[in-house]
């Protein structure tokens, strides 16, 4: 029984050391795991930057050219608009002329007895 009892006592004892490997062997697998989790982690989160600094930047450039092309047709407008004063009053003189021209013709004619 002695024998058994030590037998069983040292298997106790291995079976305890093994645990500890176990455990031991485990913690450090989980510890390198969060290691190689956080630095991947970290990496997404910088490439996640630089991506969000381009997006940033383009945006920035569209903004601007969208503003340039904003006060280019507000220019266009504008001068669309003298444009059309300008050909709206040309017609007017060249109505008033025709007006005008045919008023004289008349008036001529009945001054110098012409018959219509």
């Amino acid at each position: 029984e002695a024998s058994l009892a030590e037998f069983v006592s040292s298997a106790q004892c291995e079976e305890k050391e093994s645990d500890k490997n176990v455990v031991s062997f485990v913690e450090f697998q989980t510890a390198r795991l969060s290691s190689d989790v956080a630095e991947t982690l970290a990496q997404s989160l910088e490439n996640l930057e630089k991506r969000q600094a381009r997006i940033e930047e383009r945006e920035e450039s569209m903004s601007v050219a969208v503003r340039h092309m904003h006060a280019r047709l507000l220019q266009l407008q504008g001068d669309a608009k003298t444009i059309a004063r300008r050909l709206e009053k040309a017609l007017f003189i060249r109505q008033q002329i025709r007006k005008a021209s045919r008023w004289r013709g008349k008036k001529a004619k009945i001054v110098y007895g012409i018959p219509e």
